[in-house]
């Protein structure tokens, strides 16, 4: 695809900006699980919206 979600140049200056949001957050006596997205993408044709689940089991 060779895109970046945020268009970035001279070291610090951001323009076109991904936003983020945590869509989904659980704890259990043996597990975390995390859920979250951002429309860095939303200029391509078609509409992108990237997702990403991380799971950690907690070893007792």
């Amino acid at each position: 695809m060779g895109q970046s979600c945020s268009e970035v140049w001279s070291g610090f200056r951001v323009a076109r900006r991904a936003f983020s949001r945590v869509i989904n957050a659980e704890e259990s006596s043996d597990n975390i699980t995390l859920s979250a997205s951002h429309d860095g993408y939303k200029r391509l044709k078609p509409i992108v919206t990237h997702t990403r689940t991380i799971n950690a089991f907690i070893d007792s």
